[in-house]
């Protein structure tokens, strides 16, 4: 499978590099193609490991059922560490990687990995800001994402919860900018919304490369 997932992200650069292939948005749908092979090779080591620990407790679970009463068994099933396989869910962050042309550095490559997702997500805007100007924002503030507009100057407006009265979604300011950027979801969809802004900005495909890794 690792070869198969290589083997197709080799062909879709090879496409894009092609000076054939002029369509910027086959490009740009081409472009996202490795950054995805590449979290659903993550997602295969994962599943393979997942597998591994299951196998080892039901194993484990099958030794000592006989020698086990039935409310012992219970508390052991009912344990969430049992149901977590003796672990914490992963916890997840963003690796967003910018090449340096898009904040006048050429050659050189902006790398944002901040221990909170909607850190790094911030942290990206406010270079992209800094270095666009506010135009950006004002483009990304077009941008509908599952909760309402990517980038709000009216937060209190924009971000109501609707399912609960009164009560705001998350979101944080992007430096002294104005504008707001919504940050309640998870860490997968605030890598999609950053891909989706990068192709709404026109930027060349893998000029800003996403992925979730774990922390």
């Amino acid at each position: 499978m690792k070869n198969t997932l290589e083997q197709l992200s080799q062909k879709a650069l090879a496409i894009i590099k092609d000076p054939a292939v002029n369509d910027p948005d086959v490009i740009a749908r081409l472009g996202q193609i490795p950054a995805k092979l590449q979290r659903i090779g993550s997602q295969f080591e994962e599943l393979a490991r997942e597998t591994a620990r299951i196998e080892e407790l039901v194993e484990s679970f099958a030794q000592h059922h006989h020698g086990t009463d039935s409310s012992d068994r219970q508390r052991l099933v009912s344990d969430p560490d049992f149901l977590n396989f003796g672990r914490r869910a992963a916890q997840t962050k963003l690796s967003i990687q910018i090449e340096g042309e898009l904040l006048g550095k050429p050659g050189e490559r902006e790398i944002i990995s901040d221990h909170k997702a909607s850190d790094s997500l911030v942290r990206c805007l406010m270079l992209l800001y800094e270095h666009k100007g506010a135009a950006i924002l004002e483009r990304l503030s077009t941008l509908r994402v599952n909760r309402g507009p990517f980038i709000s100057k009216r937060p209190m407006v924009d971000y109501k919860n609707g399912s609960k009265p009164g009560e705001l979604y998350k979101f944080q300011m992007i430096g002294d900018s104005g504008y707001h950027v919504l940050t309640t979801n998870t860490t997968q969809e605030k890598a999609d919304n950053l891909v989706r802004a990068a192709k709404l900005l026109g930027f060349p495909p893998g000029s800003i490369e996403v992925q979730v890794i774990e922390k």
